[in-house]
């Protein structure tokens, strides 16, 4: 849903499993989040970019598939 995010990730050899470190969560719960099941809060989106990727836009990193 979120590609790239998905590429950013890919390029830092990120896993879901650490989203979910970083959130408390499952990994079954983020993905269910990235891939549009339930929501990704703003909250969340932030946490993301501000940890892993603070040199990226969140516009950029939050696209979703047009």
């Amino acid at each position: 849903m979120f590609p790239n995010l998905d590429l950013e990730m890919r390029k830092k050899g990120l896993k879901r499993k650490d989203l979910a470190f970083l959130f408390g969560d499952r990994i079954p719960t983020v993905s269910e989040r990235l891939n549009g099941k339930s929501e990704l809060t703003i909250k969340e989106a932030i946490s993301i970019r501000n940890t892993f990727f603070p040199d990226l836009e969140i516009d950029y990193l939050f696209k979703m598939w047009e």
